[in-house]
C-alpha cells in the first residue's frame, strides 16, 4: 500500500504530526472502569455527579456537557466514575474520540482546549466546506475551529497566526484585550512548505 499510494509531502510538513501528538498527549478515552476497593470489608458507594443530577434530567445535563470547553470537560470527566461514564455516553464526544481523537490532542497540545466546546467541534467535524472559499475543507483551523481548504490555510493572509507583540502594535489591541484572544502554544517541529 505505502508503495502503491501517493505521499503529498506538503501536506505532512504543513500540518501537526499526528504520530508526535499520539506521543506527547496521550489521552485516558479507554479507561471505562473503576479498580474494585482494596478490602473487602468496606462497601463501594457509587458516586453521583451531587446537585447537578438532583436538580437536572440527564437529557438537559447532556446539553450543558455540550458548551463546556474541552479542557473543562476532560477536567470534569475525572471527578468521578458516574461523571466518566456521563462524558463518554455523549455521542458528540463519542463520535469525536473515536473518529478524530488528534484533534483533541491538538487542541491540548497548541493549549487551545479552553477556547472551544465539544458541541462546536463537533459540528466542525462533521461539516465537509471551507468556511471561507466553499471548497472541501480538508484541515481544521484550530484559533477559530473551522474547516479550511488547502489554499485557503497557506495562501490567505486573514489565516496566518501572528505574535501578540505584533497583533499590539499592528491593531492596536490594549493589553487586557489581548490577553482574552485565544494565543496558540507552538509544537514543537519543522512545518515548511518547501
Amino acid at each position: 500500500l505505502h508503495l502503491l499510494s501517493f505521499r503529498r509531502t506538503k501536506l505532512h510538513d504543513a500540518v501537526l504530526s499526528p504520530a508526535k501528538l499520539r506521543r506527547n498527549c496521550p489521552l485516558d478515552h479507554d479507561r471505562t472502569a473503576v479498580a474494585p476497593p482494596a478490602s473487602s470489608s468496606t462497601r463501594p458507594f457509587l458516586p453521583s455527579l451531587g446537585d447537578l443530577s438532583a436538580c437536572l434530567p440527564l437529557e438537559i445535563i447532556n446539553e450543558i456537557l455540550l458548551f463546556l470547553d474541552i479542557c473543562s470537560l476532560l477536567t470534569f470527566r475525572r471527578v468521578n466514575t458516574t461523571a466518566l461514564a456521563t462524558i463518554n455516553t455523549l455521542p458528540e464526544y463519542r463520535a469525536v474520540i473515536t473518529h478524530a481523537p488528534d484533534v483533541i490532542r491538538a487542541y491540548l497540545a497548541t493549549n487551545l482546549s479552553s477556547h472551544v466546546n465539544i458541541g462546536e467541534l463537533f459540528r466542525t467535524l462533521t461539516g465537509k466546506l471551507c468556511s471561507y472559499c466553499n471548497s472541501f475543507g480538508a484541515f481544521i483551523f484550530l484559533l477559530e475551529c473551522r474547516r479550511v481548504c488547502w489554499h485557503c490555510h497557506t495562501q490567505d493572509p486573514e489565516l496566518l497566526p501572528i505574535c501578540r507583540g505584533l497583533a499590539a502594535v499592528s491593531f492596536g489591541v490594549s493589553p487586557e484585550a489581548l490577553a482574552e484572544l485565544p494565543a496558540l502554544r507552538p509544537v514543537s517541529g519543522a512545518y515548511t512548505l518547501r
